[in-house]
């Protein structure tokens, strides 16, 4: 336990983890005080349904900055949706989503959903790459 700890940094991109495996991060979410997180989990095989855990993060409650890399895992647009209730966290200014490389239903029908980040948080920067470098910001 890290009570006081502001800034995590982790890298857990590659490392075969599945659905279940981001259940595990609601952890995350006892670390109070936490002011950023850099999270990347490229590479992995969260699958259909694998980043809805992630949502846990919304109760991070002084959660300024936070960067999500769930590259090349196979998400669709269920998980976008999902993601999409990290709008509600109340002090989150800076969200950088990397989304490329997943299943192409991630956007564009997970693209309304994500709309609503882009409207709640001041900088929210959103990269999907679908197929040939076709891009959605």
């Amino acid at each position: 336990s890290a009570p006081h700890l502001r800034v995590l940094r982790l890298f857990l991109g590659y490392n075969g983890i599945g659905p279940c495996g981001t259940q595990a991060l609601a952890d995350i979410t006892h670390l109070g005080l936490l002011e950023a997180l850099e999270l990347s989990m490229c590479g992995n095989h969260l699958g259909p349904g694998g980043a809805r855990s992630l949502a846990a993060l919304k109760q991070l409650a002084q959660l300024q900055r936070l960067d999500l890399d769930l590259s090349d895992n196979n998400l669709v647009a269920s998980d976008a949706e999902a993601l999409s209730e990290l709008q509600e966290a109340a002090a989150l200014h800076t969200f950088r989503l990397n989304l490329s490389g997943n299943n192409s239903g991630v956007i564009p029908h997970g693209a309304k959903a994500l709309q609503g980040l882009k409207e709640s948080i001041p900088h929210f920067h959103l990269d999907v790459r679908l197929g040939q470098g076709s891009y959605w910001r």
